[in-house]
């Protein structure tokens, strides 16, 4: 009986102290976050594999060793023991009274979510953002491949023979595209490098480019005079100090020398831990590779858009004429039949000034004869200054009275005046057609043997240096016409764009009142010939008027449609391109306003992009193609 009462007693006291214990935690629920019966899970998206002597560092500062019973939930900072530290906010919780029976294995990986702060070890210095601020471009790394080959997670080792990582520069001059072996100051790193210039995107050649990797002083250098293939250089290079390091490549042409520099290279002390620089990995999303060999041999540009001012435009057609001052109109000067002495005087043709084209003759004409008229003239003129040599030589002798000198002399100038007229436009065939300028002719209104008149016009002569776009506008934009600035013209047939001052254009005048035809208000362009336009054809006009409004824009050029939908790739890195849809506004006719779709400063491709499509539709290409590694 006493034992029974003694067992009941230190029931009730253990009843007692569990429920003191329950008011603990009740207590310490109301600064927990985690939900009760929440399973501990790390989230280790990189698939990292942590060694023996690494914390975790959670936050909850609760700490059990494995197997032991944990009957309570974790308000403060958790450690599992010997594993690795990251600072991060897991949600670990255990029910009440269930044994906590995390299994450590070193040699498993815990799915960790870094945000940038996670550090292997001393000499280990992470930096996820890799943008690197260079000027007006931006430097890139990015990560090749993922650093850890997951198949040896279950067997406690890392496998790091793929590991490299990808830098993008620019300079004022040249785009460098490079992979390389992470950096340490253990072992020499490979670089394949890549340079394209941008004038022209064509590679370099024939240069002598140094590697040159600083850090903080110590320079390690190699020195490359061949390159492996047009435009490609590879280099081997040891760190002598690891740390914060610029990587620098100086080039040396028959002309000059050149320098790309990339800040933010990591240099580590032991080559394990350059394994670990944490730089991000290209986004691979939609996106199709396109090597550098591949876009050497053909036209091929990327430009890197950002926000401009555009202005708003009015959208027409304009047709092309001559200009006046750079035309002349050739007419008859006497009745006759025209004689083509040449079967090559055809519209088109290119002539001198000075050149004789054909003949109008009027010899076998009854009345309004040039040839008769021509001899006339010549007799006349010769019987005049026969007859004023005549009276001379009488007036010295004071034989003639001074009237008769000065009537023969009046006769004399009136007769000559006339025959050098005749003479200066007609020979004893006709009137001699000649070109007055340089150019070509144009709109050739006669044949062989028309008979014409006299005023009629024959033919035009033009310079085709210059150009008059006549276009018409609607009334609404009446307002605003005073306020066009300039324009850009685009050939409908070879889908080239001009802006007005390549083409050294002006605007000569708009019309105050409308057409009497089509109630529209007329405006004139004057603009220089190139041979992309012919005069007589029609062209699309974007006339360009006041505006403050900055907008992110593309050339056009950049720009796929697809079924109404409109896309540009864009860079990743100068190898991957992202296919990328875009809503388009207003366009000048060489750019084209990005409402939606793209940021500014991303590099797109301007030329070559129907290229990358038909790259994607193959199936994608590999990645490394064409690469020497």
């Amino acid at each position: 009986m006493n034992i029974r009462i003694y067992i009941m007693a230190a029931m009730m006291l253990s009843f007692v102290a569990c429920k003191n214990n329950t008011k603990q935690n009740t207590s310490s629920e109301a600064k927990q976050e985690n939900k009760v019966g929440e399973p501990h899970q790390h989230d280790h998206s990189d698939g990292h594999v942590h060694g023996e002597n690494e914390v975790h560092n959670h936050d909850n500062n609760h700490q059990h060793e494995e197997g032991k019973s944990c009957d309570h939930e974790h308000d403060t900072e958790h450690s599992h023991g010997d594993e690795p530290s990251y600072n991060q906010t897991p949600e670990h919780q255990h029910k009440e009274g269930e044994s906590c029976d995390h299994n450590h294995d070193i040699s498993k990986s815990h799915a960790h979510n870094h945000d940038g702060e996670h550090e292997h070890g001393s000499n280990c210095n992470h930096e996820h953002n890799q943008i690197i601020e260079r000027g007006p471009e931006k430097a890139l790394i990015q990560k090749l491949e993922d650093e850890h080959d997951h198949g040896a997670e279950n067997t406690g080792t890392h496998s790091h023979a793929d590991i490299k990582y990808q830098i993008t520069a620019y300079s004022e001059d040249f785009e460098l595209f490079a992979e390389s072996d992470p950096f340490s100051i253990e072992k020499s790193s490979s670089i394949l490098a890549h340079f394209t210039w941008l004038d022209d995107f064509s590679p370099l050649e024939n240069a002598i480019v140094k590697a040159v990797i600083n850090t903080q002083g110590n320079i390690s250098e190699n020195i490359q005079t061949k390159m492996l293939r047009p435009g490609i250089y590879r280099f081997n290079i040891q760190a002598k100090k690891a740390g914060s390091s610029i990587l620098s490549f100086v080039i040396e042409t028959s002309n000059k020398t050149y320098k790309i520099e990339v800040p933010g290279i990591k240099v580590f002390n032991d080559a394990h831990a350059a394994m670990h620089w944490d730089a991000p990995v290209a986004n691979n999303t939609n996106t199709t590779a396109f090597t550098k060999e591949q876009s050497w041999k053909v036209a091929f540009e990327t430009q890197r858009v950002g926000i401009q001012q555009f202005g708003k435009t009015i959208k027409t057609t304009a047709l092309t004429k001559p200009c006046v001052a750079g035309e002349a109109i050739i007419s008859s000067k006497s009745n006759g039949i025209v004689d083509l002495q040449s079967n090559h005087i055809t519209e088109g043709m290119q002539v001198k000034q000075g050149q004789q084209l054909f003949i109008v003759s009027g010899n076998d004409l009854a009345n309004n004869n040039s040839s008769v008229r021509y001899v006339e003239a010549k007799n006349n003129f010769e019987k005049a200054a026969s007859n004023f040599e005549r009276i001379m030589e009488l007036e010295k002798d004071k034989i003639v009275t001074s009237k008769e000198v000065l009537d023969a002399k009046n006769e004399y100038e009136n007769t000559k005046v006339i025959f050098d007229n005749l003479q200066a436009n007609f020979s004893s065939q006709g009137q001699i057609i000649t070109s007055p300028i340089d150019g070509f002719i144009n709109n050739l209104r006669v044949s062989n043997g028309e008979y014409v008149e006299a005023g009629y016009p024959l033919l035009a002569i033009t310079k085709n240096q210059r150009l008059i776009l006549n276009a018409d506008v609607q009334q609404k934009y009446a307002a605003v016409l005073p306020q066009i600035y300039s324009a850009n013209i685009r050939n409908v047939y070879n889908n080239t764009t001009y802006s007005l001052e390549e083409l050294n254009g002006h605007i000569l005048s708009y019309g105050k009142t409308t057409n009497k035809d089509n109630y529209l208000i007329p405006i004139s362009i004057e603009i220089d010939n190139t041979d992309d336009f012919v005069a007589g054809s029609f062209v699309e006009l974007f006339l360009k008027y006041q505006g403050n409004e900055k907008h992110l824009n593309v050339p056009n050029s950049a720009l796929l449609e697809e079924q109404g939908n409109f896309f540009v790739y864009v860079q990743v890195h100068p190898e991957l391109f992202e296919k990328r849809e875009v809503f388009i506004g207003a366009t000048d006719g060489i750019k084209t306003e990005i409402q939606k779709g793209l940021n500014a400063n991303e590099r797109v491709v301007t030329s070559g992009a129907i290229l990358i499509k038909l790259a994607q539709a193959t199936g994608g290409l590999d990645a490394h193609s064409g690469h020497v590694h």
